[in-house]
């Protein structure tokens, strides 16, 4: 607009003169001391709408980012398969769109006023982001199509975010415009530092409720669509608030008129041009930080969908602090680069301190859950209390920079243009930090080099402010003209700064302590936590961390700290799982295992007579690189020909490969952790079911400790509606199911008896059947629950788990800690009852010897639960006598003998403990030894406590016998080894004794 000529806009502001946004600076003065208000004479100020009105509408605005950012995590899990790929694209999505949005702000504004656009930008994404859910069906569809054309790689991770970032960005758009948009309707450009970092806090504030409603309730209590629509509406009541306050102060425009000029139109760019790649650093660093804290409080808190939410809440909650903090300097600075500097590398200097806390928040967490053990909760608040002190400094400092930033010499000639410049790099930053954070940094250096490289990124930032901190003005004139130069003082600022950031550097571990970061605190806290042994293999990748220990002859591999596989406790368990539906199976030829994990799984599946091809679908990078060290246990499993190890997502695979399978095995880990909901919901299901060629057979694990009745229900209720012939089996007496299923989906189709009896005779099969404590083809029988009839009794008319829902993680992490065995136990008792014998299909001799031996096995199987259900509930003569009964059943099944006499220790024990007591106690221990249970430990046990009574009697050399027969079972335990050195120095051989203790100290 040539000549100073104006056009109205729509609103009645302003736009295109001289106090336009996009209108050109004010000429420089031909003096760089001559006064900052050498412009044109102000014109009276549109009135502005009220600061107050503007901030409740930012905190809804935060309140739907943060939700809508919570639920297209869970969305992109489904979408690309694996946390952290689907968190990076989500924050890519959303950061992407709101840098668009920030830069568009101005030209929004200019069509219709900064409120009107706000409002009609986010009624918008609401609709767009409520329909989401209900599209995702066709958003994963070309992802299914790369997957088979592509496979799995970097092709398919490259297509999953060219398809995953469009879908999201247009609703992310307009939740970036929406804070360049609220500071523009205020219109006095003095004021917009100050009045951003307030917006920027109570954008924040709301983020931070948002995020943990979406994640503690909305996403538990009605799952994604309904909370993506909870989430809309809130939009809406923002967007029709904006349009009510912009018809009472119609003129709030972008159209600000500046009373202040510049100083050099040439220095003035260059130094916003810094600001600006300052605020993109800075962005880079924070929410690089965020990611990474993300991924350490996994390890402390659990990999929940609530852990997530926690550390953002805390996140954004400093970031608002950091806004009010902000807005208070900018309002009576002088120096703002010097402020923004010394912000800055200040927060570089928290951040790089704060790195070994955040190496041991497991240590730290291991105190709160351990106060907490027993009440059935997980202290949240606690735990939130126990993060802030790493999380909050660097985030408070950072967020206070931004509006030191935005308030400078360049920011008073275009206000709007330079906000929404400086708030997209800062989101063009963040993107940077949210993708290289996870999946590049951490794979390449670890996550304690990597936190350090980011956390020193906001130090970097200050770096690019300081030549304009070195000849700084003042960057809102005052009466008496410019400051003079504050070089001096602003050298000793930076020096101090840096000199801080330098000895927190010094402090930043090379590594973090792998026993600590793999120490679970979230479930082995608290007096009766386990040994979990050494570390013999640690790994952080872009999923997890991934360690190996070693305890007692045993190795346990632990993901995010949480045991997921062992070659000894588990090995039955994950043996099971692969052998029932390889042995149920008509042709086994090829077979799909959905986990890798130890591999025990895998190596039960290629044992079955027949098998030619097995595929392992494996998405943990730390998983796969831990194979070797179960090579010993798996027969090194991956090594063999037959079997091709897939580096995806088992769901993804299911839904979108284009292979067929006649076994299919599944083994997630629990529900409540991050990502598995999608291994349990119905399009799962279906998905495998029709993954099935003729005859073949699907099993998939569950399990009833630590998880509420009802998620029970709902995962036999979705299995049942894919596979209307589901059977279900016992895994680990008490504690893990598989519910199979087959191709045809006939309820009144027998069991092959003889095909079962041939394959479980076969050497290999035998021996493995016999290591998961199952004696032949009848000790296998004896392991079934119930049949179709059972499997809907067990149900009970349960929702089903759809994977648009989403909520499965999240429901099921809030009762992680209330065990459900004694309730599900019972559920299953009656889900047996009211099934009907399995029908068998018989015509050689062994088939038929297994079919009429089944309903006895069967029975003696019930008994056995019955007993487990009897010692949960405290009720010691029910359980013993219901052992008792389905020994005299199944007289050959080592896992009924293992928990018999478990009962008769813990009774014997319980007996040992009473004076009058002692003669009854030395018959039910002498009992155990009868049984003669397969595991050495229980005889162990027993012969210890044996031992302890002949003490206590004067017997003591008795006791040396009972204590020397129990070093032979196990001969590594610390406690046998004192024991045996007291009782050695009561008979009087103390160079024994003495010896005895140097071995007590060694294995100490």
């Amino acid at each position: 607009m040539a000549g100073g000529a104006r056009r109205r806009s729509s609103r009645g502001g302003e736009v295109g003169g001289p106090s336009s946004p996009t209108a050109p600076a004010a000429p420089a003065s031909s003096s760089s001391t001559a006064p900052a208000s050498s412009t044109a004479p102000a014109a009276p100020a549109p009135s502005a709408p009220p600061l107050g009105a503007l901030l409740a509408i930012a905190a809804l605005l935060g309140f739907a980012v943060m939700g809508h950012e919570a639920l297209w995590a869970r969305l992109g899990r489904t979408w690309l398969g694996g946390d952290a790929r689907a968190l990076a694209a989500s924050l890519a999505a959303v950061l992407l769109g709101m840098a668009a949005g920030a830069r568009l702000a101005p030209r929004f504004a200019r069509r219709v006023g900064p409120l009107v656009a706000l409002a009609r930008l986010e009624l918008a994404a609401a609709l767009w982001a409520a329909s989401l859910p209900w599209l995702s069906p066709a958003i994963e569809a070309p992802l299914g199509a790369a997957l088979r054309h592509l496979g799995p790689g970097a092709g398919l991770a490259f297509a999953g975010f060219a398809v995953a970032v469009p879908a999201l960005l247009p609703a992310a758009l307009a939740f970036g415009a929406g804070l360049p948009l609220l500071v523009m309707a205020r219109v006095d450009a003095a004021r917009a530092p100050r009045d951003l970092g307030l917006l920027v806090a109570a954008h924040a504030a709301g983020s931070a409720l948002g995020g943990l409603l979406v994640a503690f309730v909305a996403l538990p209590a009605l799952g994604a669509p309904a909370s993506a629509g909870l989430l809309a509406l809130t939009q809406g009541v923002a967007a029709f608030s904006t349009l009510r306050l912009a018809a009472r102060a119609p003129g709030a425009s972008p159209a600000v008129r500046i009373t202040n000029g510049t100083n050099g139109v040439a220095g003035d760019t260059r130094d916003a041009a810094l600001r600006v790649l300052a605020a993109a650093v800075c962005g880079a660093g924070t929410l690089g930080l965020q990611s990474l804290w993300t991924r350490l409080a996994a390890l402390a808190v659990g990999p929940t969908v609530q852990g997530f939410a926690l550390v953002s809440a805390v996140y954004v909650l400093a970031l608002a602090l950091g806004g009010v903090l902000g807005a208070a300097l900018v309002a009576r600075a002088r120096r703002t680069a010097l402020r923004a500097v010394v912000l800055l590398g200040l927060a570089g200097a928290a951040a790089l301190a704060g790195v070994g806390a955040a190496g041991d928040w497991p240590r730290t967490a291991l105190g709160v859950f351990a106060d907490a053990a027993g009440r059935g909760a997980t202290p949240w608040l606690a735990l939130a209390v126990a993060l802030a002190p790493v999380v909050a400094p660097p985030i408070v400092l950072a967020g206070a920079a931004i509006p030191a930033l935005l308030a400078g010499p360049a920011h008073a000639s275009r206000p709007a243009a330079r906000i929404g410049s400086l708030l997209a790099a800062g989101a063009l930053g963040n993107v940077a930090g949210a993708v290289l954070g996870p999946l590049v940094l951490v794979p390449a250096l670890g996550l304690a080099r990597a936190l350090a490289l980011v956390a020193a990124m906001p130090a970097l930032a200050a770096l690019c402010v300081l030549p304009e901190a070195l000849r700084e003005r003042d960057a809102i004139p005052r009466v008496g003209g410019p400051s003079p130069r504050a070089w001096p003082a602003a050298l000793v600022a930076a020096s101090l700064v840096f000199g801080a950031v330098a000895l927190a550097a010094r402090r930043v571990p090379a590594r973090f302590d792998p026993a600590l970061a793999a120490s679970g605190p979230f479930l082995y806290a608290g007096p009766a936590a386990p040994n979990l042994g050494r570390v013999a293999f640690s790994h952080d990748g872009v999923d997890a961390t991934v360690t190996v220990r070693e305890s007692a002859g045993e190795r346990l591999l632990q993901i995010d700290g949480k045991v997921d596989g062992s070659t000894v406790g588990d090995a039955p368990t994950q043996a099971l799982v692969g052998l029932l539906p390889a042995l149920l199976a008509r042709d086994p030829r090829a077979a799909l295992v959905v986990g890798l994990g130890t591999g025990i799984t895998a190596d039960s599946v290629r044992i079955v007579p027949g098998l030619t091809r097995l595929e392992v679908a494996e998405l943990v990078d730390g998983v796969r690189r831990a194979a070797p060290w179960f090579a010993e246990a798996t027969g090194a499993v991956l090594d063999d020909r037959r079997v091709v190890l897939l580096p995806l997502d088992g769901a993804l695979l299911l839904r979108h490969g284009a292979s067929r399978w006649d076994v299919i095995a599944s083994e997630p880990s629990n529900p409540w952790v991050s990502g598995m909901g999608d291994l349990f919901c119905v399009e799962t299901f279906r998905a495998a079911r029709a993954r099935l060629r003729p005859g073949g057979a699907f099993a998939a694990w569950f399990h009833v400790y630590g998880i509420d009745i009802d998620t029970v229900r709902a995962i036999a209720a979705t299995f049942l509606e894919a596979f209307p012939d589901a059977t279900l089996w016992e895994l680990a007496r008490g504690r893990d199911y598989a519910l199979v299923g087959r191709a045809e989906g006939d309820p009144d189709a027998p069991l092959d008896a003889d095909a079962l009896a041939s394959r479980a005779s076969e050497p290999a099969v035998a021996a493995r059947l016999r290591a998961a404590q199952i004696e032949g083809d009848t000790g296998l029988a004896g392991r079934f629950v119930a049949g179709p009839r059972g499997v809907a009794a067990l149900a009970g008319g349960a929702p089903i788990l759809r994977l648009r829902h989403g909520g499965l993680e999240a429901r099921a992490a809030r009762s992680m800690y209330a065990d459900a065995s004694v309730a599900a136990l019972a559920a299953l008792g009656e889900a047996s009852d009211a099934s009907a014998p399995l029908a068998w299909h018989a015509s050689t001799a062994a088939g038929r010897a297994l079919a009429e031996a089944a309903p006895g096995a069967a029975q003696a199987g019930a008994l056995g639960r019955a007993a487990v259900r009897a010692a949960v509930a405290g009720e010691e003569r029910a359980a013993l006598a219901a052992g008792e009964r389905a020994l005299g059943l199944l007289p050959d099944d080592p896992a009924l003998r293992d928990l018999l006499a478990t009962l008769l220790v813990a009774r014997g024990k319980a007996q040992a403990l009473d004076p009058a007591g002692a003669a009854e106690a030395r018959d039910t221990l002498l009992s155990v030894l009868e049984v003669d249970p397969p595991d050495a430990r229980l005889r162990a046990d027993a012969l210890v406590t044996l031992g302890d009574l002949e003490r206590a009697a004067g017997a003591h050399a008795r006791a040396l016998g009972y204590y020397q027969r129990g070093r032979r079972l196990v001969p590594a335990s610390a406690e046998l080894a004192r024991r045996i050195a007291d009782t050695l120095d009561t008979l009087g051989a103390h160079a024994d004794a003495e010896r005895e203790r140097a071995l007590l100290r060694r294995l100490r």
